[in-house]
């Protein structure tokens, strides 16, 4: 009653009074969305995550975890724990808000692969330069060997030919 009249502070205390007595997914999940509407999603997903680790299953609990992540501008979360929540149980609303955020995570998830290219191709140039480095210092290991049994040899000679 007191969340339906738009009370979230007063459902949050009665809602954790229950959960006091006895523990149960749905309690935390209405909990969460109490925080949700009070915009404290820390709490929400605290909530959700308290849920879902009583029932993995629990679309209510992804749901309710994907929209805080979408308050906290966690879009690629979102998107996943929401999908999570709508495979499980589907509904409008939640496909609507879901849609209405995918462009965010979309941008995110470009942005992250330019990123992971980006390293990638550091990472590979930083690889291709150790190894000509160490190329090139093998080929003036071998000159200076070269060159030092050059030495040896013409000394040798010189040896021979004087002694």
């Amino acid at each position: 009653e007191a969340l339906a009249g738009g009370d979230a502070a007063g459902a949050i205390k009665l809602y954790t009074e229950a959960i006091l007595l006895a523990p149960h997914p749905k309690m935390y999940a209405g909990r969460g969305q109490c925080f949700l509407k009070l915009q404290k999603p820390l709490a929400a997903i605290r909530d959700a995550d308290k849920a879902l680790e009583m029932n993995p299953d629990y679309s209510k609990g992804f749901k309710i975890r994907g929209q805080a992540h979408a308050m906290l501008g966690r879009w690629t979360q979102a998107i996943k724990d929401l999908g999570t929540g709508q495979n499980i149980d589907f509904d409008e609303e939640t496909e609507t808000f879901k849609k209405s955020i995918k462009a965010k995570a979309d941008r995110v998830l470009k942005k992250e692969a330019r990123k992971r290219a980006l390293k990638e191709a550091e990472e590979r140039e930083k690889r291709e330069a150790e190894l000509k480095r160490r190329r090139e210092e093998q080929v003036r290991r071998r000159q200076k060997e070269v060159e030092e049994e050059n030495a040896r040899e013409q000394e040798e000679m010189r040896n021979a030919a004087g002694g």
